[in-house]
């Protein structure tokens, strides 16, 4: 009985699962030693946007690959005309590179990037 309902809730809230429409995403990179943002350096950002759009068994279905430099103050931004997942894919010389992903649940959603020194 009890794994039933598990089976339920977790199948009602996956079906509930929908794009979120002209989403944003931003955030800093900062160095995760001196939690200071990574300034002046040339950091490239992957950022792969996977979307349901029409997909008839609710799975992602499409997706779009993004390729940003990070700002001169370790700012960052991109924008989406829709979306449910995102991954990231970061890479600079000097720093380790950092794989990570995010569920989007808002238009805007805030995501800052920790990276860690080679030396």
């Amino acid at each position: 009985m009890k794994n039933s309902l598990l089976l339920f809730v977790f199948l009602f809230i996956m079906a509930c699962q929908k794009d979120v429409e002209n989403i944003t995403i931003k955030g800093i990179v900062f160095d995760k030693y001196t939690h200071k943002p990574i300034k002046n350096k040339i950091i490239g950002i992957k950022i792969e946007c996977w979307k349901y759009g029409n997909s008839p068994d609710e799975s992602y279905a499409e997706h779009e690959i993004k390729r940003i430099i990070v700002g001169s103050n370790g700012n960052y931004s991109v924008s989406f005309n829709q979306g449910a997942f995102v991954t990231f894919d970061v890479a600079t010389d000097g720093y380790g590179r950092y794989i990570n992903s995010l569920y989007v649940n808002n238009k805007e959603e805030t995501h800052n990037i920790d990276l860690i020194p080679l030396h």
